[in-house]
């Protein structure tokens, strides 16, 4: 869901565990904060949306590098990768 939703030019707010924090530190589309930090939680929501150049931002960064890591085709490309390297005779 975090990945359609950047995908979609709108930034998210997610836990820091995980493959939130890959999402989030690779495409730049939204921030972390401490998991079950309710307090953390609201002031990120509260900052947002009184920072709308912040948000725009952060939707523009998550949707070209959503297009650029996890699309469909940029997913092919690294999974031919890797079966190209597990293939005999390609080391």
């Amino acid at each position: 869901a975090l990945l359609e939703a950047m995908a979609c030019g709108v930034p998210v707010i997610a836990p820091d565990r995980g493959t939130y924090t890959e999402f989030i530190q690779r495409t730049g589309g939204g921030v972390l904060v401490p998991p079950d930090d309710l307090e953390a939680l609201v002031a990120e929501l509260v900052r947002l949306r009184n920072d709308d150049a912040g948000r725009s931002a952060l939707g523009q960064s998550g949707s070209r590098a959503v297009r650029e890591h996890y699309s469909a085709d940029a997913m092919a490309v690294r999974a031919l990768d890797v079966y190209s390297r597990l293939l005999p005779g390609s080391n």
